[in-house]
């Protein structure tokens, strides 16, 4: 099974409770996919990411550039944890 591996190598990591087990801290995203907004002059990405350091997480990022520029201001936030 695809997942039992992943769980073993030390290259990913695999959450250890179902999606339904997890605790949300916020609204669960409707959309897991990144996405990018253009609003006048700034272009918003957004984006999700899972981490197994520590206690399992789900994070939000929110990064915002200045059209035609390649530096951004990140905003990352705590969006669930299990």
């Amino acid at each position: 099974d695809y997942f039992s591996n992943l769980k073993n190598d030390t290259a990913y990591h695999v959450p250890n409770a179902k999606a339904g087990e997890w605790t949300w801290l916020k609204e669960k995203p409707k959309k897991w996919q990144p996405s990018v907004c253009k609003n006048n002059d700034k272009i918003i990405v957004t984006f999700y990411s899972f981490s197994g350091l520590g206690a399992e997480a789900i994070y939000r990022y929110v990064d915002t550039f200045q059209a035609g520029k390649y530096s951004f201001k990140t905003k990352h936030y705590d969006k669930e944890k299990n």
